[in-house]
């Protein structure tokens, strides 16, 4: 199977869209995803950790997101719409979430998913400023995540300057370093149509299985 999940991050001056192609989604993320802390009839503990305040934090760019993605049913892969409005009091997010498990039960069957995104984010935002520092800060951060993030895979980014990044990722190699244990993982970052740039993200850890580690970055300065 397709070992890392793609990622397309994409900021025109008005709309911010997210998209990747990683497992499709269960009821239970779907249920974590329209919670969001807004009513405890959602809550339970089958929820925490995934689409949490994290997610939340994402409605600075907007209250209403469009969100298009795939459900892993029963009877297979079925494509889900919904559109998560967390303006309003408590009743109005309430009404919401509702609608939303309405809509999540009138999903359509998909034949299969051929390479299709399996979620897709659509935040129409009236604070730019607040869009353009996230694709920054999520520019400059993606070279760690290299180190700590083995599933990652091909990221492309986009601001509404017109500016690209296309960063893509060899495999990771382990090895042992003078009792430590190491792991090296190249990429190549492109800007625009520039050339193509070798970095690797490197993290040492004490064991490979430490919960800390010091993770690095380097540059190739030629072959």
């Amino acid at each position: 199977g397709k070992a890392g999940v793609d990622i397309d991050l994409a900021f025109d001056g008005h709309t911010v869209l997210y998209e990747h192609d990683g497992n499709p989604f269960t009821m239970q993320d779907l249920a974590a995803l329209l919670s969001g802390g807004s009513s405890k009839e959602f809550e339970s503990t089958e929820t925490i950790g995934r689409f949490g305040t994290g997610f939340l934090v994402t409605h600075v760019l907007s209250p209403q997101i469009s969100f298009t993605g795939v459900l892993a049913a029963e009877g297979g892969a079925e494509e889900v719409s919904i559109l998560l409005d967390r303006a309003g009091d408590e009743e109005d997010i309430f009404k919401n979430t509702a609608r939303c498990y309405q809509a999540i039960e009138a999903a359509s069957k998909l034949p299969s998913l051929d390479g299709r995104k399996t979620a897709r984010f659509q935040y129409e935002t009236d604070n730019p400023q607040a869009a353009r520092i996230g694709v920054e800060a999520f520019c400059s951060t993606l070279p760690y995540l290299y180190g700590t993030c083995e599933h990652l895979g091909t990221v492309r980014l986009r601001n509404d300057a017109g500016i690209s990044w296309r960063f893509v990722p060899e495999a990771a190699a382990e090895r042992e370093f003078m009792g430590l244990h190491l792991r090296v993982r190249r990429f190549t970052l492109t800007e625009g149509d520039g050339v193509p740039r070798t970095l690797s993200a490197v993290r040492l850890r004490r064991r490979h299985d430490s919960s800390s580690s010091l993770v690095a970055v380097t540059e190739h300065a030629g072959d």
